[in-house]
């Protein structure tokens, strides 16, 4: 793995367009990428009782508009879930009015 940005499942350009879309405008703003894997072994007399290995992922985006902050975030590094976090978050730059993103099928 290259990078984090490389985990969603567009070219690392398209996320930085989408990201910089939705904080242009905004005092401040973010995107926080979280990867993480974990392995568990545990034994019993000397015998191994159970195995796990487990991998986690997500993003949070942020916008901060003076006061007033947007944050999203979802465990789907997909272009749809950015785009839906993202119509989210730019909220806060004009006062609402988005819709409510029904839940991923």
């Amino acid at each position: 793995m290259n990078s984090l940005i490389g985990q969603f499942d567009i070219s690392d350009n398209r996320v930085k367009e989408i990201v910089t879309e939705t904080i242009k405008g905004a005092d401040d703003g973010e995107l926080f990428l979280e990867y993480s894997e974990s392995e568990a072994l545990m034994f019993d007399n000397g015998r191994l009782k159970t195995a796990n290995f487990n991998t986690d992922q997500g993003f949070g985006l942020r916008a901060v508009a003076g006061e007033a902050s947007g944050y999203a975030h979802s465990s789907d590094l997909s272009e749809a879930s950015l785009l839906r976090a993202a119509d989210a978050v730019s909220a806060v730059k004009g006062g609402y009015s988005g819709v409510l993103a029904g839940a991923p099928a």
